[in-house]
Order: C-alpha cells, then sequence, then structure tokens
C-alpha cells in the first residue's frame, strides 16, 4: 500500500480504488486552570486551587499513559522577565505537587530568586486544609504569625504523625524542616490530587507572552494568571524552549495551541451529577454500575437507595450508561452544569427488570432420568445464566449447577437428575424430593423457579429369580428371592436341608465293571469309599459283596468320581438324588443339632456368606452418573443365607452330612475345611457355574477375569476368594424386574464396585 499519507488540515488526496493509509497526527489536550491558584508573588499551591486539581486529576485517569506539560502564566504586572521566572516556578510547584515530591515543595521554605520564601502562612493554611480523620488540625486566621493557636496546631499534628505514621517528629510546637516535610506529605496525599506514580511532568513558563485577555502593561488580569497542562499523545512536540523569548513568547507555545483537540476550563466549581435508579415499579435499584463519558470519563456503582454521586467533572454534555444484570441497560445524554458553588445535576433513570420463566419438561422423573429446563427470557441473545438447583426437602450437597445461554428469547438445556439425596435426617428415606431451579446471570437471580419432582425408587417387593441351567452336562436350578429396602438389593437364599450322610459314587467301565451291583443303580459305577487318609480320594469300592481296594491305576478326575449323600429312610440309607441308591450297610449315627454343628451351619456358613458377597457391588442405573455416597440410583447388595430343616425328602433338598468329602452343590459335608464352600454352593443358586476345571463350567464366560468360563482366582473358581462383577447379572436383572413392577420403569441396571 506504500507509505503512509501524513495527515494535512483540509483533508488528503488518495487515487480511487487504490488502498491507502493516512498517518494522524498524535492528538493534544488541554486543561486550563485559573482563579485562586496563588497569592501574589508566591508560589505555593492554594486549598481553593483543589478541586480544580481534582478535575486534572480525573482527565488525565480518563486519557492515560499521556505526556504531560505544565505551563505558567502571568498578568503584566511587574516586569517580563520576573513575571516568566515565576510562572516557571508555579509551574514547577503544580507538578511537585501533582507527582507528590515533598523535598522540591519543602524548598520553597528557603530564600527564593523569584517569589516570596514559604513560612508560617503556608504552614496556617496546609493545617487548616489537612484533618486528623475528623477535623483540620488548625481553624484560626491565615495571617503568618506562630502565635499560641498556631502553636498548638503544630504540637497536635506532630504528636498525630507519630503516632499514625511511624514519624518520630518533636513534639514542641515549632515547624521545623522534618515537621514541614511530613506536613507537606500529608497535603500532597489529598484524595484525588496526584497523578500516577512514575508519570513524567515536564514544565514551562510563558509569564505574560501568551495572554487569555490581552491588557496593557500593569494591569492586573486573574485570567492571565493561570496553568495550562498540555497532555501529549506521543512525545511532546515541539519540546519547550527555556526561557520563553520576549517579546512575542515563544513559537512552540503556538503549535501546541492550535494542535490542541480539546481545551477544558477549570475555572469553576466542578459539578456533579446524581443519579437516581429506579426499577418499572419505582423501587430503587443498587448495586447498578453507573459510567460517564465526555470530557472525562467517570464511573459509580448505586447504594441502598438507588443513588450514585459522581464528582469532580468539568461542564460538558456526557453520554451516561446504567446497567445492572437482570435489567435492560439505561443509555442517554446529561449536561454538567458547573458555577461559582458547586452544582448537582439530578439524573434520574429507570431500569426496566428484565425476567427468566423457567420449566422442567416434563416435570416429573427419577435418577438417571433426562429432562429439559427450558424458558423464556428477554435477556440479549448470548447471555450465559448459571442455573442453580435446591432441593426443597432433606439436604443434596453434591448437586451440580449447569449452564444455559439465551437464544432467541428462550432456553432449553437438557439435564440429568443426579445427586438426589433421599435422606430424611432421621434415619429414614423420603418419598420425593422436589428440586428448584432458578436462573442467575451477575446479580440477578429468575424469581419464580421451576419445580421438579424426582421419585425415590427405594423400596420394591420381594419376587423371585428361577432359570434353569445347563452347564457342561450339569444342570442347576438358580432360585432366591430379592426385594429393595431403602435403597439395598435384600437378596435371600434359603436352602431346605436334611440330615444325611456321605459317601462315593466311582466309575470303573474302563476297568471292564458292568451292570449294576450293591445297591448302586448306575451300570459300571460301584459305591465307594475313604479307609485312609485322603478324604477327597476314595481307596475301596464296593463289589456287590465285599469292599475291595480301587484299581492302582485309577486317576481322579472331576468326571469319574463324585460325592453322593444318603439319609435315613427307615432302617435304609438311601440316597438323596432320587436315582434310587442305597448304600450297602449302615452309617454311625451322630448329633446333626449338636452346639458344633449348628454354629457351623447357622454362623459360621451365615456370616461367611453374608461376609463373601455382600457390599462389594451395587446395582446401578447404567445411565445414572449419580456419587457413589449418593443414594439415588445406586442399590448396594446384601445376600442372607438361611436354612430350613427338613425330616423326608423334598425337591431340591440339601444333603448336609458329616466328615470331610469334597462338597457340591447338592451335598455340603460340616468338616470340610473350606468354610467358604457355602458361599460357592449359594453362588450356584445365585445363577453363576463353576469356574474350575472338571466343574459345572459355562465356557462362553469371558472376561472379568475369566477365560472360557475357567478363573481361579473368584469365589466360583478353585481359590473361592473373591465375587466378581459377572457374578452379579441375576441381582442386576432382578432389579429391573422389582423397579417394573413397583414403579412402571423399566431401566437397565449394571454392578459397579461400591
Amino acid at each position: 500500500m506504500g507509505e503512509p499519507i501524513p495527515y494535512a488540515p483540509g483533508g488528503v488526496k488518495i487515487s480511487i480504488g487504490v488502498p491507502a493509509v493516512v498517518a494522524l497526527p498524535a492528538r493534544t489536550y488541554r486543561v486550563r486552570l485559573t482563579g485562586m491558584l496563588y497569592e501574589t508573588d508566591k508560589t505555593f499551591l492554594l486549598p481553593p486551587a483543589m478541586h480544580s486539581i481534582r478535575t486534572l486529576k480525573r482527565f488525565y485517569d480518563s486519557h492515560p499513559g499521556l505526556q504531560v506539560l505544565v505551563n505558567g502564566h502571568a498578568d503584566r504586572q511587574g516586569s517580563a522577565d520576573y513575571n516568566r521566572s515565576l510562572s516557571e516556578e508555579r509551574a514547577k510547584s503544580m507538578a511537585a505537587f501533582l507527582t507528590d515530591k515533598v523535598d522540591a515543595w519543602a524548598g520553597y521554605y528557603k530564600p527564593q530568586q523569584v517569589g516570596q520564601a514559604w513560612g508560617v502562612r503556608e504552614d496556617q493554611m496546609m493545617l487548616a486544609t489537612v484533618t486528623d480523620g475528623s477535623a483540620p488540625f488548625y481553624a484560626g486566621a491565615i495571617n503568618g504569625a506562630l502565635n499560641g493557636p498556631t502553636k498548638e496546631a503544630v504540637k497536635s499534628f506532630q504528636t498525630w504523625a507519630n503516632e499514625n505514621k511511624g514519624l518520630s517528629l518533636k513534639t514542641n510546637g515549632v515547624p521545623d524542616a522534618d515537621t514541614r516535610k511530613a506536613l507537606i506529605a500529608l497535603y500532597m496525599a489529598q484524595d484525588g490530587t496526584s497523578l500516577p506514580e512514575g508519570t513524567e511532568v515536564q514544565t514551562h513558563g510563558c509569564g505574560e507572552f501568551h495572554p487569555d485577555q490581552p491588557t496593557k502593561d500593569s494591569v492586573a488580569e486573574p485570567k492571565n494568571r493561570r496553568v495550562e497542562v498540555f497532555f501529549f499523545e506521543g512525545e511532546i512536540q515541539p519540546p519547550p524552549v527555556k526561557p520563553c523569548p520576549a517579546p512575542k513568547g515563544c513559537k512552540e507555545y503556538a503549535v501546541w495551541s492550535d494542535a490542541t483537540v480539546e481545551s477544558v476550563d477549570l475555572d469553576d466549581m466542578p459539578g456533579t451529577v446524581v443519579v437516581t435508579a429506579t426499577d418499572d415499579k419505582g423501587a430503587p435499584v443498587d448495586g447498578a454500575d453507573v459510567h460517564l463519558a465526555g470530557t472525562v470519563s467517570a464511573d459509580g456503582k448505586t447504594d441502598g437507595s438507588g443513588v450514585a454521586k459522581i464528582d469532580t467533572l468539568p461542564h460538558g454534555d456526557y453520554q451516561l450508561d446504567v446497567s445492572k444484570a437482570g435489567y435492560k441497560a439505561f443509555s442517554g445524554q446529561v449536561t454538567v452544569l458547573t458555577g461559582a458553588v458547586a452544582v448537582e445535576t439530578p439524573a434520574p433513570v429507570t431500569l426496566t427488570k428484565l425476567f427468566v420463566n423457567l420449566n422442567f419438561e416434563p416435570a416429573k422423573g427419577s435418577c438417571g432420568d433426562k429432562v429439559r429446563i427450558k424458558g423464556t427470557t428477554d435477556f440479549p441473545d448470548g447471555t450465559e445464566f448459571v442455573i442453580h438447583l435446591k432441593p426443597r426437602q432433606g439436604a443434596s450437597p453434591d448437586l451440580a449447577e449447569l449452564t444455559a445461554k439465551a437464544n432467541g428469547g428462550k432456553l432449553d438445556q437438557e439435564m440429568e437428575i443426579k445427586n438426589v439425596s433421599f435422606d430424611n435426617g432421621s434415619g429414614g428415606f423420603l418419598g420425593k424430593v422436589e428440586l428448584e431451579a432458578t436462573a442467575r446471570a451477575g446479580d440477578f437471580t429468575s424469581e419464580t423457579p421451576a419445580v421438579l419432582e424426582v421419585q425415590a425408587l427405594s423400596d420394591a417387593p420381594a419376587a423371585d429369580f428361577d432359570a434353569h441351567r445347563t452347564w457342561s452336562g450339569f444342570t442347576n436350578h438358580s432360585h432366591f428371592k430379592q426385594r429393595i429396602e431403602s435403597f439395598v438389593n435384600k437378596v435371600d437364599v434359603k436352602f431346605d436341608i436334611i440330615k444325611a450322610w456321605g459317601g462315593y459314587w466311582v466309575d470303573l467301565t474302563s476297568f471292564g465293571v458292568t451292570g449294576t451291583a450293591g445297591g448302586c443303580p448306575w451300570a459300571g459305577r460301584r459305591w465307594a469309599r475313604v479307609t485312609g487318609t485322603n478324604d477327597m480320594a476314595p481307596d475301596q469300592y464296593y463289589d456287590g459283596s465285599n469292599w475291595v481296594a480301587m484299581p492302582a491305576t485309577f486317576s481322579y478326575t472331576g468326571t469319574n468320581y463324585g460325592a453322593i449323600a444318603f439319609w435315613k429312610h427307615g432302617t435304609k440309607f438311601e440316597s438323596t438324588d432320587g436315582s434310587g441308591g442305597t448304600w450297602p450297610g449302615s452309617f454311625a449315627d451322630y448329633d446333626f443339632n449338636s452346639a458344633k454343628y449348628t454354629t457351623l451351619r447357622n454362623t459360621t456358613w451365615v456370616n461367611v456368606t453374608h461376609e463373601v458377597w455382600s457390599r462389594k457391588f451395587d446395582m446401578r442405573r447404567k445411565d445414572c452418573h449419580s456419587e457413589p455416597k449418593t443414594k439415588c440410583c445406586r442399590y448396594p447388595v446384601e445376600v442372607s443365607l438361611a436354612f430350613n430343616t427338613v425330616t423326608s425328602l423334598v425337591a431340591e433338598v440339601i444333603a448336609v452330612c458329616p466328615g470331610k468329602l469334597r462338597s457340591n452343590a447338592a451335598n455340603w459335608f460340616m468338616d470340610e475345611p473350606r468354610v467358604r464352600v457355602a458361599a460357592h454352593e449359594s453362588g450356584h443358586h445365585m445363577d453363576n457355574p463353576d469356574e474350575y476345571a472338571g466343574g459345572a463350567v459355562d465356557p462362553t464366560l469371558n472376561g472379568d477375569g475369566a477365560v472360557n468360563g475357567i478363573d481361579a482366582d473368584c469365589i466360583m473358581g478353585q481359590n473361592l476368594t473373591n465375587v466378581k462383577k459377572r457374578h452379579c447379572h441375576a441381582f442386576a436383572e432382578m432389579v429391573q424386574k422389582l423397579i417394573k413392577a413397583k414403579y412402571g420403569r423399566d431401566s437397565v441396571y449394571e454392578a459397579v464396585p461400591s
């Protein structure tokens, strides 16, 4: 696009269709201060000048980062050379004040080449201005006399400065150099009178050479005794030349003045805008943000009465913007008036309250359900709301907030119901919890909450699980009862048991044994018993007449021998499996209800089974993401084992026998050292196959530690250890069934670690 084209007054020429860059000159601003700034032949900045200084400071804050040039002027009283030097010193004095240079001011107490030295009179003016937090230190006449009231004021200041500023001033009422430095520092520290730290300020004195109001020589003209502060966007160009040459003055001043894009005169007391914000019903609006933009920029906030006062404003027209979350923003114009006394300009503002109306669709559900939060609003599109949820009943500390954005006057956000606690605080559970939803944006909160009724699926009556399985040729009848009680899955496994005795059968067909004999009903098989030390391996079999030794080469597998139980029916001992087999001879009687065996069955087996199976997994609704600690859509499992003793054979009775034979689903041996056998065998009734080689294995089981149905390290495996997720599939199926039957809700459940 070529080199930038410098801007020139009246415009620049560019070619149509050819891109061009026009370099705009840096802007210059001017603030003019007149009136009671200095006493005759003095450089001390008088207290009445503070309102102008504060307005100057506000102007700088509205244009931060500008370069500053303080330019002093004088009227035509006195010689031109003297006035030029005096105006330079006054500019330096103001620059020092604006930048809190205490030492520069302290130097004015010494004899001066230009202007009168400062003394007690300046002390009195500062003491009459600064305060101890409640009142000025001096209230007497400004007469320059170090009299009793003045000394008392100095002493009071010295004491206060030592206590509040950590100084060590002499408290004798004499304004020595240290006391004066401390007093200057406090005078300079008045609110709103200092430029930001690090601001560089240059000075220049024009004397009487650039009057605002031309006069004859020796004429006193207050408007010519002024200070002009120029603010430059870039470097001060052209830089000031010292001293300002006589008799026409410096040509640089004309350049600065011509480049000025805005001049602000601070002759009068600054104005104040009083904003009063009310809503459309006339109620005051607290906390509304107020912004004024014009000659200066200023901000404020309304108080509890809806009022914000913004002072120290130069005369002029300002853009007024008032806003608060939940209200339509106000934008308008206000003219700030100034005068010889402070003027307040009223600015009444009405803020129309915005609205958000929320509702849930549907308005009822349970944990894991997806609902939608919908609403209408007159907030601008893109406004983001935080949707806050609060329970009307109980406490649900883990409820999460969500966000929704206004779009076309509507809100529409999906929400999963989760982390709703139904704990009633006294050990029980609530039947439902109503959630209130409100929309928040900044300080705005919607007035009428939407209400979602969340149903507690906490209880369901018992139902039966009943299934017949065949695993590796073995049949199994899976059967148990399950109910939901206070968000807990109660699984009841109950067995009919009968007093019995144990023996073995062996398959000897590979050794040429055929037909039946000795009461054993299966061809090629014979009854067997243990006479040695290995209770798991019979060493004799009955050949129909005698007990003889097992073949030496017989190898025991899971399919060629097994334990079998017999119950006493009259004088015979008949097999409990319904095959019609009878044991040759008799078994020694024993006390089935002895303390030893009763404790084993009703305490050890029951407790171990409960411990192995309970509180290891929860049944959780598959699409619910509530925290584990929240009773919402999770149901821990508790398994209870119970026995019912019968005296005659019934269907699927468990034969409970003395001895250390190897237990199986139908025959349990009370002297077997593996106490977890009861938990293992209960697992069959809870629809789980064996997971060891030779057992009733389901070879289709893979994953979760199982390979082709085998997993040694689990309760259904060889080591009888832990319950795994797959072992809980029937519980999950039952929860779905129970919830559907009670509440009509068809959800899928899965086992997750408790």
